[in-house]
């Protein structure tokens, strides 16, 4: 290969690269709440975690749905609402128009605990030990 071809191969990766970084994907998905007929207001978070992504974030519909437009990249996506343990999808890369899997949230919470404890634990929290 020559010098001349290297360098169209280059310029022509580095356009598609780029290209690839600025393109615009639509994310849609449904999630819900166990034993439930409302399913909004629940809070999909789509955290960047690689450089050209954007972080962003969309609720739910009555009906579980939702949708937005995000940056190709990779992203960990955590599901939240008060009153239920949260759900989470991590390292997920998105690269073209993408359907999620489905994900229901069940009731319960999320509890920090340290030091010296006891008590009864019960399987509608989610214990974090910390410190």
């Amino acid at each position: 290969m020559t010098s001349k071809q290297r360098l169209a191969t280059f310029a022509v990766a580095t356009i598609s690269l780029s290209t690839l970084a600025m393109s615009q994907i639509a994310v849609i998905g449904r999630a819900y709440l166990e034993n439930q007929t409302d399913h909004s207001g629940i809070k999909v978070y789509f955290e960047k975690v690689s450089p050209l992504a954007i972080s962003d974030s969309a609720y739910t519909a009555v009906d579980g749905s939702f949708s937005l437009g995000l940056k190709v990249g990779i992203y960990n996506i955590y599901y939240t609402k008060d009153g239920y343990q949260p759900g989470e999808t991590p390292n997920r890369f998105l690269s073209t128009d993408t359907t999620l899997a489905e994900l229901t949230l069940v009731e319960g919470s999320v509890q920090e605990i340290s030091g010296n404890v006891n008590g009864i634990f019960t399987k509608n929290v989610i214990y974090f030990v910390v410190g």
